[in-house]
């Protein structure tokens, strides 16, 4: 019998073996995507304000700005952005 079995993992933590290694296995689809600002934050990737020092209405930019300020600690972090489903 056949079964569909979804992860769907933001963390990344999540491991299923292929029994065809090194070859890919046909039976198995892998998507990547980009998490939601609420696994972001679940996952502790997100600063809290007071940790910042930048305050609600500090922090607004216009959008023809291109530099991102970054909490220290997340630019590593900016690849961790993605998660597999």
């Amino acid at each position: 019998t056949s079964f569909t079995f979804i992860l769907d993992d933001p963390a990344g933590n999540s491991f299923i073996e292929n029994p065809y290694a090194p070859s890919p296995d046909p039976s198995l689809t892998i998507k990547f995507y980009e998490r939601t600002p609420e696994q972001q934050a679940t996952l502790g990737y997100v600063a809290n304000q007071s940790q910042t020092g930048q305050s609600e209405r500090g922090r607004g930019a216009s959008s023809a700005e291109t530099t991102t300020a970054l909490p220290h600690g997340t630019v590593g972090a900016t690849a961790g952005h993605r998660a597999i489903a």
